[in-house]
């Protein structure tokens, strides 16, 4: 929210109401300079000495809100716009496109610099922007950490919210995050209404706290997707997929129709043994697809793997594996 400038007009603190200074010195393409400032007044003029543009504002009641008092808002200066502007700092940066590197993990220096020309026309130089990111992920790997620490309340919270849900917190012996199972109250009583079809895969998680995210996934009537647990974990091993299975098997009582889908990973398949020993489990075949593809690029081979896949008898499957045999003996 842009915050105007004129007499009588309030900040919570000296440093929003420099943050608003910052933006209309951009914005119009001037630059200004700091007469006073301490923790009682902040004074602010045009650099220009021949400009009037002068700003003078002081805490109110000993702080730390405070108050424009003066203010002579007109440049004579002419607005000479600049190459780079001074005002535009590192730091002014980072809390201006937080948002942006909070929800984008590669936001880059170089789509930093695009979209602060697209939306003032001044340039920012890569270094600037580079230093902008570095601060800013700084700040929200601070807020990580942070919401790690409140992960125990969240929890709570969280089971008292969505009746039903199942949310198993793990800690070390000093207290610190170590994994986590969670399955919402509502999805486990919709799993009652799914196909008996149940897919596992894990994924890395990026970031300053790295890890791995394990899901299960169900089909709901529909034919689409239905997601059913979560964990996260430190490392993706055969410990903490037992761990995941064994929690999956007590919240859904999964019954010995139910199929399991996965790429097969070794972890999983000896963790399988041990939680659901005796159910089926077949491959994924959009990861058998990505596994073939590498040992063979032949389109007519990947083509006659897709019919053997959606074969609908015997005699069309092994018809299909022969094609394949036939293109690359070693690959099939």
């Amino acid at each position: 929210m842009k915050m105007e400038l004129r007499v009588g007009a309030q900040f919570d603190n000296f440093p929003q109401l420099r943050n608003a200074i910052k933006n209309e010195a951009i914005q119009c393409h001037v630059e200004l300079k700091v007469e006073k400032a301490d923790k009682y007044r902040y004074t602010v003029s045009c650099a220009d000495k021949t400009c009037p543009w002068r700003l003078h504002s002081s805490v109110i009641n000993g702080g730390p809100r405070c108050e424009i008092k003066k203010f002579d808002g007109l440049h004579t200066c002419g607005n000479v716009a600049k190459l780079f502007n001074k005002e535009v700092s590192s730091s002014f940066l980072a809390g201006k496109y937080m948002g942006q590197i909070r929800d984008q993990s590669d936001y880059k220096p170089a789509q930093m610099q695009e979209d602060f020309k697209r939306e003032t026309g001044k340039e920012i130089s890569y270094k600037v922007a580079y230093s902008a990111i570095k601060i800013a992920l700084g700040l929200v790997h601070c807020e990580y950490s942070e919401a790690y620490r409140k992960i125990e309340a969240y929890c709570e919270g969280i089971q008292l919210a969505n009746p039903g849900t199942v949310a198993l917190l793990q800690q070390t012996t000093n207290g610190r995050f170590y994994r986590l199972f969670l399955a919402f109250g509502p999805s486990i009583k919709g799993w009652k209404s799914c196909r008996p079809v149940i897919g596992l895969d894990g994924f890395s998680l990026t970031g300053k706290h790295r890890g791995n995210l394990l899901c299960a996934t169900g089909i709901d009537a529909n034919g689409e997707l239905y997601p059913i647990a979560f964990g996260v974990i430190d490392n993706e091993n055969e410990e903490n997929w037992v761990w995941f299975l064994q929690h999956l098997h007590d919240t859904f009582q999964v019954s010995w129709s139910t199929t399991f889908v996965s790429d097969r990973r070794k972890e999983l398949l000896a963790a399988m043994d041990l939680v659901f020993q005796g159910f089926e489990h077949a491959f994924c075949i959009n990861h058998l697809d990505a596994n073939l593809k590498k040992k063979c690029s032949d389109g007519e081979f990947i083509r006659f793997f897709w019919k053997a896949a959606s074969a609908k008898s015997v005699e069309e499957f092994n018809e299909a594996i022969e094609c394949m045999r036939a293109i690359d003996a070693d690959a099939t």
